[in-house]
């Protein structure tokens, strides 16, 4: 009998609920809860990569124009996308162009200003001209720039704006002398375009037909401001074959 009451007894005590395995997370969704987490590391991390970049092109273009200005080159659209712009972000130039030019006004007192397209002067480049023009209507842009000052004029003084010590004051400022009068030559003739032998003849008279500027002669100073863009020579035949020369 007493056993027939532990029996019942073993029988009638509840029995302990089952225990339930915990399940360790599968790695596909160990793997998903990552790629989740990197995609949002990843989106700021490309976020600050972009705002880093859009900071470093613009103080790109800043450094190409004031290198532009020191060697007396325009800035052409060419090198600011060979040498500024990071791939793929042509759509960025207007807005990478205009914070450039912020800066340069609030720090250097100067800002890039397009030039306009080259003069077409003799025959050929005008048909040549118009060949383009019926081609493509919209390219009425050069594509080039140069830096302009912002300073008021009132503050434009020999004091506040001296010339530039490369390669030295006494040489820059002689080659600034030289030029504007030359300048100036073509500026007063009839057509703003002199021709070779009288701009000579003016050079002689002021005794500056052999001036010797920096080591260089008058007609190495005429073919340096050619390269720079101050003046333009223009060499035309006439129906009798004779060549005539003219600075513009």
């Amino acid at each position: 009998m007493p056993l027939i009451r532990k029996r019942r007894a073993a029988e009638a005590s509840p029995s302990p609920p089952p225990m339930r395995r915990r399940s360790s997370p599968s790695p596909s969704n160990v793997s998903s809860g990552n790629e989740g987490y990197d995609d949002e590391n990843t989106a700021n991390d490309g976020t600050q990569g972009n705002g880093a970049n859009y900071e470093q092109m613009v103080k790109k273009l800043v450094r190409l124009a004031l290198a532009s200005e020191y060697s007396r080159q325009p800035i052409r659209r060419s090198d600011i996308t060979a040498k500024v712009m990071a791939p793929n972000t042509g759509r960025q130039f207007k807005h990478i162009f205009e914070q450039a030019n912020d800066h340069l006004r609030s720090t250097f007192g100067c800002e890039m200003t397009e030039l306009p397209q080259k003069e077409k002067v003799t025959i050929s480049q005008k048909r040549a001209a118009q060949r383009t023009q019926t081609q493509n209507p919209l390219s009425s842009s050069s594509k080039s720039y140069i830096l302009t000052s912002t300073i008021p004029a009132s503050l434009r003084t020999p004091t506040i704006l001296p010339p530039p010590a490369v390669p030295t004051s006494a040489s820059e400022s002689a080659y600034v002398g030289l030029y504007t009068f030359i300048l100036a030559l073509i500026y007063i003739s009839p057509g703003q375009s002199i021709p070779e032998s009288r701009l000579e003849k003016q050079l002689k008279r002021m005794n500056a037909d052999n001036y010797v500027l920096s080591g260089e002669k008058t007609e190495k100073v005429l073919k340096k401001m050619e390269k720079e863009g101050y003046i333009l020579k223009v060499r035309e035949r006439d129906g009798g074959g004779e060549e005539t020369v003219d600075y513009m």
